[in-house]
């Protein structure tokens, strides 16, 4: 079996055509048919439904599929990995929250890459905090970045992790801004505050409700529009004016700066929590592993 045969497939699966699936594999129409049939004839299977329109696959291919893109996702995870220990690469997975790939992220592959001697090939697995620190844990992560509630009970108790910290995420009250730069929500006993919430069983959640909303919740009504551990598009809903929401500042900083987005103040407080970088135990017992982690924390160490 060639993976090229899989990639076809899963591109005919993907776009319901011949002819959409050759233009995304960059083939012609009649080589891709060609494989398509080859892989047929390996399996001696029947694949595609070729007498529908569109056409589409076969109700064995349909029942594989999710196998079939799962090997075919694992084989070019296995050429990545071999390309990159071939060219000499040390190979690091980082878990971390899905908010701070985008507030913190950005940083950490700005110091990777002022490592000259060190040729850094980074994966990154972003999930909710709980899914994180599981795959670190299990060791399916080398490096946690997470953030940490403010009376650090979060922090890991993991024997032979270390811990570096890097800063403060301050997730900051904001509203959309009327034209004469008022909020359009705040806090009135006349109305329901209308809020962009996290979901309360998320870590973001239970900290922002434990540390900044309890008391909006016992002394106003609140309205929660919509629940989502989704920044942007938790973003984009605050700046057409559909509620309320704490987000992280360096998220917002250019909305409020540019008066799309205003600070609430009064009772509607700030909300900062640290940020950690772990290494795993199994960072140490490889070199190339150690020597960026010790970068790492340098780096950092220098920062504050």
């Amino acid at each position: 079996m060639k993976l090229i045969w899989l990639q076809d497939l899963i591109a005919v699966a993907e776009t319901g055509s011949l002819t959409k699936a050759a233009s995304l594999r960059h083939s012609s129409q009649p080589a891709l048919s060609r494989r398509i049939q080859a892989f047929e004839q390996w399996l001696d299977v029947r694949l595609i439904d070729r007498s529908a329109h569109p056409i589409r696959l076969t109700p064995v291919a349909s029942r594989f599929l999710p196998q079939l893109q799962t090997m075919a996702a694992e084989a070019e995870q296995i050429r990545i990995r071999m390309h990159s220990e071939d060219r000499g690469a040390t190979r690091l997975v980082l878990s971390t929250q899905h908010s701070l790939t985008i507030t913190r992220l950005p940083d950490l592959f700005e110091t990777l890459s002022q490592l000259p001697d060190l040729n850094v090939d980074l994966r990154v697995l972003s999930d909710d905090y709980e899914q994180c620190l599981s795959a670190f844990i299990r060791g399916d992560a080398d490096l946690l970045m997470c953030m940490e509630d403010q009376d650090e009970h979060t922090k890991i108790d993991l024997p032979g992790a270390q811990r570096r910290y890097l800063g403060e995420e301050v997730f900051v009250p904001i509203s959309a801004a009327r034209p004469d730069g008022r909020p359009v929500h705040t806090l009135n006993r006349r109305m329901p505050f209308k809020l962009l919430a996290f979901p309360a069983n998320s870590f973001v959640g239970r900290t922002l409700y434990s540390h900044g909303l309890s008391c909006v919740y016992h002394e106003h009504r609140v309205q929660i529009v919509n629940e989502s551990n989704f920044l942007a598009g938790t973003k984009e809903m605050a700046i057409a004016g559909l509620g309320a929401a704490w987000l992280p500042e360096r998220m917002v900083r250019r909305e409020i700066d540019s008066g799309q987005l205003v600070l609430l103040k009064g009772k509607l407080k700030s909300i900062s929590l640290p940020i950690a970088l772990y290494a795993h135990p199994q960072v140490s017992a490889i070199g190339s592993k150690l020597r960026v982690w010790q970068a790492l924390s340098e780096s950092s160490s220098a920062n504050q």
